[in-house]
């Protein structure tokens, strides 16, 4: 099915799928369908940070795959590991998430 929108329709559905932290076409099929929408528990700033997180630590993994395959020295391992579990650490607090209760925000 195609779903056409007027220039301010589509700016309208952006800005109510972004607030929610769906894609867009999720957010317009439960919309459609009348499903219940719940507005986006974590600030768009902590996004933006997971974000950056996630991009570090696929630098870091790289980095661990080096120091595996004997390209990086192997001192570089431990404090590799200390860092993906700090940044690991840090994404679950800016979700919100704490060690205990697991992933509220998650329904993906």
């Amino acid at each position: 099915m195609l779903l056409k929108l007027t220039a301010a329709e589509g700016r309208l559905l952006a800005e109510k799928a972004a607030a929610t932290g769906l894609p867009r076409t999720t957010y317009a099929r439960r919309a459609a369908l009348g499903a219940r929408i719940v507005a986006l528990r974590v600030p768009a700033i902590h996004l933006a940070a997971i974000g950056q997180l996630q991009r570090i630590g696929n630098n870091l993994n790289q980095s661990v795959k080096l120091v595996h395959e004997g390209r990086l020295s192997p001192e570089f391992g431990p404090a590799l590991r200390e860092v993906q579990r700090l940044l690991q650490e840090l994404r679950r607090a800016l979700r919100g998430e704490t060690a205990a209760s697991g992933s509220p925000g998650d329904s993906e």
